[in-house]
């Protein structure tokens, strides 16, 4: 039986039958949280209940349909109400956290005159966007990090040009886990451009910090379901009010002006079951997470100083770390890992297929050399001391493996 369902088998026992296909899966370790998370129990029963009875479309007119509706307004207001954003602002449900950056990037209309800062270190799904407007904006500029990946507001220059209209940052950065004080960000941008619209990725930090939008120095907001718990196929735009966008998707204006598309009833219900379940154990499950960082750390050093860790880990979120084999391939240490049924990443899922220089560790501060020696390892909710156990005593064995084939 995988181990992950072995180590969690109580959480599930009252939704899955446990004679299902569970019995035929393979003994593994996951530790890649940070490009997908499983689904809690709650959310997945959720998922299974409300697919088998919510078919109906909730743009319809039939009671149904408009029952599913209201339904959806109401797990709308309760995101907002846990966001402590304003009532009057916007909560539109997207496909994903790609979806939502790119219809807030694409959609505000930003004219031949007007730049915009990102982090060339960040998530793909900001940078991309951001640069497919270098053509029809002044300029895309690069916003200045810190020696753990978070955008610095103090080494802006002290007076911003008037043209410049949008500066794109995250919670957490994907691949360092550099954690950004969003607040202390928020004020001094503010402070120094209160036109500037902000907006933030908090993909990487939704379901895992507690957010609060009630300071009006947020303009959006992208959040995910599939990183802390939810299904995937489901994210959501926040917007602060009067804000107006150009949409990406044209057709029925389910989302009113701002996105057309059926509303997945289902996916949504199933994202607030796992944001409520979130939301009661945000603090228990940082202290829990960051004993098993701190302990999973410990226990690299201790194999060998040749384990490196390029950000510092007291610095970033516990549940993203990042870790350097110089000598030896990082695809090397992880197909050897996943013959023994280990899971872990080199770079974000949505940037593995770049290979030689890797333009979001350049910007981090790492330089070409050690690229292809970065390894990400990233814990969820979920995650056991077993199961941190069980990883070290493997890596001790893949270490002692593969020393052969480091080139010194």
């Amino acid at each position: 039986m995988d181990r992950f369902w072995a180590c969690n088998l109580n959480r599930y026992k009252d939704v899955i039958d446990k004679s299902s296909h569970m019995g035929e899966l393979s003994f593994m370790l996951y530790f890649d949280h940070a490009a997908s998370s499983p689904l809690c129990p709650e959310a997945l029963k959720t998922l299974q209940s409300t697919m088998e009875r919510d078919f109906y479309n909730p743009s319809a007119a039939h009671k149904w349909g408009k029952e599913l509706n209201k339904k959806t307004g109401e797990i709308r207001d309760n995101f907002k109400a846990a966001l402590k954003a304003p009532k009057d602002s916007r909560f539109v449900f997207t496909s994903s956290a790609s979806e939502s950056n790119n219809s807030l990037i694409k959609g505000l209309g930003l004219s031949k005159e007007d730049s915009l800062y990102v982090s060339f270190g960040d998530h793909a799904s900001l940078v991309k966007p951001a640069f497919a407007l270098s053509e029809e904006i002044k300029n895309v500029l690069e916003l200045p990090l810190d020696d753990v990946g978070v955008p610095c507001c103090s080494l802006l220059p002290s007076a911003l040009d008037k043209n410049l209209k949008l500066v794109l940052v995250s919670t957490v950065n994907s691949q360092s886990g550099g954690l950004l004080d969003v607040q202390k960000f928020a004020a001094e941008l503010k402070e120094k451009a209160p036109w500037v619209h902000l907006h933030l990725d908090a993909v990487q930090s939704f379901g895992k910090y507690e957010i609060d939008l009630s300071s009006g120095l947020i303009d959006s907001m992208t959040v995910s379901a599939h990183k802390m718990g939810g299904p995937k196929g489901v994210g959501a735009l926040w917007l602060k009010k009067g804000l107006g966008l150009n949409p990406l998707l044209h057709g029925g204006n389910q989302e009113t002006d701002y996105r057309s598309s059926t509303i997945a009833y289902p996916l949504i219900a199933s994202f607030y079951s796992a944001f409520e379940v979130a939301q009661k154990n945000y603090q228990n499950d940082f202290e829990r997470v960051l004993s098993l960082r701190d302990k999973l750390v410990s226990s690299l050093k201790e194999i060998s100083s040749d384990l490196e860790f390029p950000f510092d880990p007291n610095r970033c979120s516990p549940y993203i770390i990042s870790m350097m084999w110089k000598g030896i391939s990082s695809d090397i240490v992880l197909r050897t890992l996943e013959q023994k049924e280990v899971a872990i990443a080199s770079t974000s899922a949505c940037s593995s297929k770049i290979k030689g220089e890797n333009p979001t560790m350049k910007a981090l501060g790492l330089p070409t050399s050690v690229h292809k020696f970065v390894l990400r390892i990233s814990l969820g909710k979920m995650s056991t001391e077993e199961e941190v156990d069980a990883f070290i005593s493997i890596f001790k064995e893949v270490y002692s493996e593969l020393q052969m084939f480091v080139k010194r």
